[in-house]
């Protein structure tokens, strides 16, 4: 339908006209949206080490600086307690024990014996469903746990960790370069991008901060104990274990050490998200662009006896997530609500006005932020092994197991948000109920997972007072 100048349209065509515009605002709302869509992923990084969360030491002021223009969600938590487990649900809107990707592939034996698997061809990915609408998908990423081995790269038209040095970019002016042509082209040829990034910066060893930012948060390190990498071509694991075997745990010199050269690292990652906003500024992608930054994880330092990211408590899985829409709709708001962190897939679709072809576990974050929505919804997290859930109900969180070791955690999230004191031995009637309500929502997630891959029918219905009690928690 043409619109025609208002001053040749004599008035006894005045109802046709106001006929035609009213069908023109209709089809303008029924027709998607297609703004550029950049997803940054700082991997391991937990969300009380950057300012907006609520740091003090100064590791964040991009992102902080970003944090003005977007919607903050102040509780998202990950849905599982390493990389390839929770990028995939953050890919393709599902729980872990339904997607079944898991950090645990690399291992054969655990694939076996846990049942785990490439993503199945009839899951589709977040990147199918926008390159089915149009968009060109690039992910530019740091590799390891999140290659193609683990079905990562389906549906995007570009899948690299070569084009983008994460690294070292301190030390190569030009290492966005790639990222530089590709916004550049996706402005010429007039077709959406989605551009996906991914850096391991964050993660430990805690050796990759240039010098200046390590001794801004560590002026004085301790002898003996290794502060920055050494470029000897070692192996990742390699450096992994030559940097913990000589911290001792301990010691809490060694701890504040650790702690403050992680906070460097936070501060290398800062500077690079600062490095790639710029990037989108400079070449008009920045205002009309829908741009996430977000974690697959935090990390632990002690907190509950391990480091590295081993459990299922609040440190490993309370992660930043920041959303700007186009124009800096809804920008400064924070979102008091619990979330969880694969809720980000549906919200995009959502935004994009596309209808996902598989039902999908996680919900739009749309209603929360609109005012349409309000209160904390059920988050489920995993460990790798698929078999152990966390979960919170009323005032308790709940963890039946962690890693291989079967057991009860049971804390007041209320009046220990820390997670500091397991109430389990005190609480028996409390564990009792959960420990139903866990072995439900596994019996549940088999279910969906036979639906969605495997086409068989219907496993037996859950009792009928567990299947209300899930239903009333909204677990189902």
């Amino acid at each position: 339908m043409r619109r025609s100048p208002l001053k040749y349209i004599a008035p006894v065509f005045g109802a046709v006209v106001l006929l035609a515009g009213a069908l023109l605002i209709t089809r303008a709302a029924g027709k998607a949206p297609r703004p550029n869509i950049i997803l940054i992923s700082l991997d391991t990084l937990r969300a009380d080490y950057l300012g907006c969360y609520g740091c003090p030491l100064g590791t964040s002021p991009h992102i902080d600086a970003f944090r003005r223009e977007s919607v903050q969600f102040m509780q998202a938590l990950s849905q599982a307690r390493t990389t390839a487990t929770s990028h995939m649900s953050i890919f393709t809107g599902l729980l872990p024990p339904v997607h079944r990707v898991s950090s645990w592939l690399r291992s054969r034996d655990n694939a076996k014996r846990f049942d785990l698997a490439q993503l199945d061809e009839r899951i589709p990915t977040l990147a199918q469903y926008l390159r089915e609408n149009g968009y060109h998908t690039v992910g530019l990423h740091n590799g390891g746990l999140v290659s193609p081995d683990f079905g990562f790269q389906r549906g995007f038209d570009v899948y690299s960790e070569q084009l983008v040095p994460w690294l070292r970019l301190h030390k190569k002016p030009l290492g966005l370069r790639f990222v530089q042509k590709l916004l550049q082209r996706a402005v010429r040829n007039k077709k959406p991008l989605f551009l996906f990034l991914h850096t391991y910066t964050c993660h430990a060893p805690y050796i990759k901060a240039p010098q200046e930012m390590r001794e801004r948060f560590l002026p004085h390190p301790l002898a003996d104990l290794p502060v920055e990498s050494i470029p000897d071509g070692s192996s990742f694991w390699s450096k992994y274990k030559s940097f913990w075997a000589a911290i001792d745990g301990n010691n809490e010199a060694h701890r504040r050490q650790v702690r403050s050269l992680y906070a460097a690292e936070v501060n290398y990652a800062d500077w690079i998200v600062g490095r790639i906003l710029a990037l989108l500024k400079e070449n008009g992608f920045y205002e009309k662009a829908l741009i996430v930054l977000v974690s697959d994880h935090g990390e632990e330092f002690w907190e509950h006896g391990q480091t590295s990211h081993r459990q299922l408590h609040i440190e490993t899985l309370h992660v930043p997530l920041l959303i700007k829409f186009p124009g800096g709709k809804d920008g400064g708001k924070r979102i008091l609500d619990r979330v969880g962190m694969f809720d980000l897939m549906p919200t995009i679709l959502d935004h994009l006005r596309i209808e996902p072809r598989v039902p999908l576990q996680a919900r739009s974050l749309l209603p929360l932020i609109r005012g349409r929505e309000s209160g904390h919804r059920p988050v489920l997290s995993f460990e790798d092994g698929l078999q152990f859930v966390r979960f919170q109900r009323g005032p308790y969180v709940y963890i039946n197991g962690i890693r291989t070791t079967p057991g009860d955690w049971l804390f007041d999230a209320v009046h220990d948000p820390g997670e500091t004191r397991n109430l389990a031995i005190a609480r028996p009637e409390v564990v009792r109920e959960m420990r139903s309500v866990a072995a439900g929502i596994m019996e549940e997630q088999r279910r969906i997972r036979a639906r969605i891959v495997q086409g068989a029918p219907a496993l037996r219905g859950l009792a009928p007072g567990l299947q209300k009690q899930l239903e009333a928690l909204g677990y189902l």
